[in-house]
């Protein structure tokens, strides 16, 4: 989904981070990532999403990170981000939308005596308006590994 600011430690500029090697997840990284979303769009990330081992490893002990700009971002942790990757996103310019006729919806099965059974069924996708407000840093180690 993403492309435009999507960043690895030590790949076309993008620091390793801290001036070590290990391409771990440091500061420096979230800060110069936060700039070059911020210089590519005039956007405002405003959510971290991350890994347990990704938030682990920069021990950040709140669900908030102040950045260099004195800008606050909500710290999410989900099970389901890649553990070498950390997502910047932009809530603003993020929804959950129904794809087009499959919003929730019930349809009713059949009828015996006095038991009605149906289904409820629906379709949703994410979607992201100006791409370029958002970014990911992937290829991260844990601990040093």
């Amino acid at each position: 989904m993403l492309s435009t600011n999507t960043f690895e430690p030590g790949v076309n500029g993008f620091p390793n981070g801290g001036g070590v090697s290990t391409n771990g997840l440091t500061e420096e990284l979230i800060n110069r990532a936060l700039k070059m979303i911020w210089d590519q769009s005039s956007g405002s990330v405003d959510t971290i999403l991350l890994n347990g081992d990704q938030k682990h490893a920069l021990n950040l002990a709140s669900c908030f990170y102040k950045s260099d700009c004195g800008e606050y971002h909500n710290v999410v942790v989900s099970r389901w981000v890649p553990s070498d990757t950390v997502f910047f996103l932009d809530s603003s310019k993020i929804s959950v939308t129904p794809i087009e006729g499959r919003s929730f919806q019930y349809k009713p099965l059949s009828m015996a005596d006095d038991s009605i059974e149906g289904q409820v069924f629906g379709e949703y996708t994410l979607e992201m308006k100006n791409e370029a407000a958002h970014g990911l840093i992937h290829g991260l180690s844990l601990d040093g590994k």
